[in-house]
């Protein structure tokens, strides 16, 4: 498949080809004065989306109060 192809959909699956599924995002949101914080904030996503067992429970789970838990949990964990 060409780039300026676009993407195709499968006729045995109906899904679309050429793409990568997403399987989670976030938005980060900070005030223009903030300084670093926002990048501090953005290292952390960084580092806990690295950790493979995280993202393993964070796609087997579709509750937003689960995967609240899935991550404060390991926060915590790590900080004691």
């Amino acid at each position: 498949m060409r780039h300026t192809d676009g993407p195709r959909r499968c006729l045995n699956t109906g899904r679309f080809e050429g793409f990568h599924q997403l399987f989670k995002a976030f938005a980060l949101f900070a005030p223009e004065d903030a300084g670093v914080e926002h990048l501090k904030a953005l290292a952390l996503v960084a580092r806990t989306l690295r950790d493979t067992s995280i993202c393993t429970k964070l796609r087997s789970n579709p509750d937003p109060a689960t995967l609240y838990t899935i991550l404060t949990e390991d926060k915590a964990d790590k900080a004691a």
